[in-house]
Parts: structure tokens; sequence; C-alpha cells
């Protein structure tokens, strides 16, 4: 029964580490390497009225990530847009809830008065990318409390090849489970050594 709790523990505590790092695992990490195409449409004016200058918006980023740390403000590799935006752009990644910032003008925070934009993308190591808020713009000659938030919005997503083959995901590489599927693996295998040792017992 020792041993039976001891494992239970184990499993229980690994699973909540699984958790607890999100997608930020060693044993499933991946260089997550590709382009990232946004489009906004329905633009509204937040803040001081002025009239909406762009009600469509289009954006192809391409960048390279480890998904295992966190990174503030790294330069991507390309980025073109159809509105004016200051070079260069930058990208903030967050492992733990898996979700990329992307930004004009070297921040990913959005400045008021200026050419740039702000785009939030979610579960970029999977195969299904999403934008979870509005795409957000600004321009110069405008007030720096005005802010240009799209109604709608779509994300995707093309891995860069690497030759070698290989699922999407970034690079190649295979996507990373979410954290929801490890704790599912984690109480599976628990499951699995509870009822082994019930059979014996019997």
């Amino acid at each position: 029964m020792d041993s039976l709790i001891s494992t239970a523990r184990s499993v229980a505590f690994g699973g909540l580490m699984l958790v607890g790092v999100g997608v930020s695992t060693s044993a499933n990490a991946t260089i997550i390497s590709g382009t990232y195409d946004v489009t906004g449409t329905g633009f509204t004016a937040v803040g001081p009225s002025v009239p909406v200058p762009f009600n469509n918006f289009t954006a192809s980023v391409t960048l390279s990530f480890d998904n295992t740390t966190g990174a503030i403000n790294q330069p991507v590799t390309t980025a073109t847009a159809n509105i004016p935006f200051s070079q260069p752009v930058v990208y903030t990644y967050l492992p733990l809830s898996d979700t990329l910032l992307i930004g004009a003008g070297g921040n990913t925070t959005i400045l008021g008065n200026a050419n740039d934009f702000q785009i939030t993308i979610k579960n970029v190591s999977t195969l299904s990318p999403s934008i979870p808020f509005f795409v957000t713009y600004t321009t110069e000659g405008t007030s720096i409390m005005t802010f240009f938030n799209s109604v709608n919005e779509g994300v995707t997503f093309t891995p860069t090849s690497d030759g070698g083959g290989g699922g999407g995901g970034g690079g190649g590489g295979t996507p990373v489970p979410e954290p929801s599927s490890l704790m599912l693996l984690a109480t599976a295998v628990l499951g699995a050594r509870l009822f082994r040792h019930r059979r014996k017992a019997d």
C-alpha cells in the first residue's frame, strides 16, 4: 500500500508540474518556425472619435521561437502589412499560455499616435492557432488615446519546411500536446497502476 501511495503521489505531482509549465516541457519542446497570416475587418475607433483609416488589415509575419522559454520584444524574420507601420516588428512569447504577441515599432505594447499594430495569437504551438480578441492598429496624426480595433479576425499558420519531413506545428516538428492532454496522460498512468495493484491483491 505504501508503494501505491508513493506512486500515486509521484504521478499526481508530475501531472501538476506538466500543467504548471503549460507547453514548456523539455520532452515535447519544438522550435516553432513559420509564417502567421493575419486578417482583420470591420474596424471601429476606440477613444476620441475619428474616421477609420483602414477597414481591412492583413499582415504576414515569419518568425522562429523555442516554446520552452519566454521571449520579450525579439525581432521577427520578416513582416509585411497593408497599413503603415514602424520597424522593427518584434514578438513576445508567453510559454505558460502558449501565446504570441506581435507588434511594430520595436515593442509589443501598442502606442497611440504612431504607425503601430498589435496582434495576439494563442495556441501557437498547435495546429489550430487563434486570435482571442481583436487586432489593433494606430496611425500617426491621431490622438494618443485613439486605437482601431477589428470586429472580425483570423489567422493561419504555414510551417517552414526543414527538408526532413514531419508534421505541422513549426519547423517540421510535431505539435506540442496541450496541458489538458498531459494531465489526461498522467491520470491514465495512475489508473493503470491502481488497476494492476488491485489485480495483484485479488
